[in-house]
């Protein structure tokens, strides 16, 4: 039989009054000092994460990653420096690691809707236990907007999944924090470097210059929005002692240096940065973005608005936010091939055998309005300059796709956005793109015979003279406007 680990630290601690409670003031210093002895010969992550999975509280690995930030941004320089430290710099690692996932990976990350824990809930719920045992915490778990107007509301919880395997999940006192296992990733992490023995590990050293930059710019805008966040959870505490995050804020602005001095003086200080939707207070405000990006006439970008440019707002938006794409695949000796037809698609050539890999364009309809007269650069099909639209067939087979613009002179990569693949077998069909016109094309076809209550409709778009007819207005020439001529004629 196992014995059970007696703590002794290098600090004594205080009792206090017998028969009342008493606070705790020496908490840290005395977890600090704890001795872990011959423990640490031959540590693992799970060897040490066993040992300590026993602490009698649901929250104890949320309050861990607290405890690891505050000892290690405000180390006790009285006390032996081995403790607990290897493993406070675990879960440190973990932190950082799950971190720049949720920065690079928008489109694998998903966060739950808020998981309410009601602490009035039947007894024998585990989420209203758990809600039970935040005792005077209950508010800085809650969303303080609605517990300023309604004394009711109930503490909750963000779940953290990447691709539908739960990672993690929200906390007030460090943003984020790991579940103690998430060991089943597999192959859907395998393009992750710093996923390493089923757990997340310190990027820093495993980011490439253009992850290093999309990490930076999200570090850098969640530390300016950490006094707000700090500030609201602390909002409704009344007469309670405030919810002390120092640690967090010290830890986090400490890697957004390090990751600026990585770079090495080439890092920019604005750019895209991944946004997700259904957060609710505070981590809406913590995870809030804002870089306005302007079109300019000659279809660039910039972040200030020197002119009457048009208003972009978040730039991710150019990529479509349909969850598939269509695909063809053609073997390299096939003839006649798709890219030689009146249709530009989005190739992905296979190095190994050459075969070729066609996708319908993933923009949205913002993203056709502004490049549709630049596909054939955007696509490679020629000299694109800094813009480009390109795609990789992921290890999960998706397509992942990266669009590169230029704002304000220099290429800035979107953060790239996935997509299942439907891949088309019988080659019997017509695919028809809306509001997309080709310089290849010489025939047009007009189906007119619709039903009582059809949705769609199709209209021609008229050439005259090999040129596209227009409107004073620039739009296309259409049916209707032809239709339009004639009864005023």
């Amino acid at each position: 039989m196992s014995k059970a680990l007696l703590i002794k630290s290098y600090t004594n601690l205080t009792t206090g009054t017998q028969g009342q409670w008493n606070e705790l003031n020496m908490a840290s210093s005395y977890i600090q000092g704890i001795e872990t002895g011959k423990i640490l010969e031959g540590l693992t992550a799970e060897k040490l994460g066993a040992l300590i999975s026993g602490v009698p509280t649901p929250w104890a690995r949320a309050k861990l990653f607290k405890f690891a930030l505050q000892t290690l941004a405000n180390p006790d320089p009285n006390i032996n420096i081995s403790g607990l430290q290897q493993f406070y710099d675990m879960l440190h690692g973990e932190w950082r690691g799950l971190l720049a996932v949720i920065a690079l990976f928008p489109d694998r990350i998903r966060f739950s809707n808020p998981v309410e824990m009601n602490v009035r809930g039947n007894g024998y719920d585990i989420a209203a236990a758990f809600g039970r045992m935040l005792f005077e915490d209950k508010d800085v778990w809650s969303n303080q907007d609605v517990l300023a107007k309604s004394p009711d509301v109930q503490p909750y919880i963000h779940l953290i999944y990447y691709r539908d395997h739960l990672v993690g999940g929200t906390s007030p006192m460090t943003g984020v924090f790991t579940g103690v296992s998430y060991a089943s990733l597999g192959d859907d992490a395998s393009d992750i470097n710093w996923y390493r023995d089923g757990k997340f590990e310190d990027p820093t050293a495993f980011l490439s210059p253009d992850q290093l930059q999309k990490v930076y710019l999200f570090m850098k805008n969640m530390n300016g929005n950490l006094e707000a966040f700090e500030k609201k959870i602390n909002s409704q505490r009344g007469d309670k002692q405030l919810m002390n995050i120092g640690g967090f804020k010290q830890m986090s602005r400490k890697w957004e240096q390090e990751l600026l001095y990585r770079g090495g003086g080439n890092l920019r200080d604005k750019g895209p940065i991944a946004k997700y939707g259904n957060l609710e207070c505070p981590f809406s405000l913590l995870f809030m973005s804002d870089v306005p990006v302007y079109l300019k006439p000659d279809y660039t970008f910039t972040y200030t608005n020197d002119g009457d440019y048009k208003l972009i707002g978040d730039i991710q938006n150019l990529l479509s936010e349909d969850k598939f794409v269509i695909g063809w695949a053609e073997d390299a000796n096939a003839r006649p091939k798709l890219s030689d037809g009146p249709v530009f698609y989005l190739r992905v050539k296979e190095l190994r055998d050459g075969s070729m890999s066609y996708f319908t364009l993933p923009l949205s309809e913002r993203g056709i309005d502004i490049f549709k007269n630049n596909l054939r650069g955007l696509l490679g099909y020629s000299d694109g300059g800094n813009t480009s639209l390109t795609g990789v067939i992921t290890d999960a087979g998706q397509l992942a796709v990266t669009l590169i613009v230029e704002i304000d002179g220099q290429k800035v990569t979107l953060n790239t956005r996935e997509y299942e693949i439907d891949w088309m077998t019988d080659q019997g069909k017509v695919i028809m793109w809306p509001d997309f016109v080709s310089e290849k094309w010489n025939k047009y076809y007009l189906y007119s015979e619709f039903t009582a209550d059809a949705q769609e409709q199709f209209q021609p778009v008229f050439k005259w003279q090999g040129e596209f007819v227009r409107t004073i207005d620039n739009n296309f020439w259409t049916g209707d406007y032809q239709l339009l001529l004639m009864k005023t004629s």
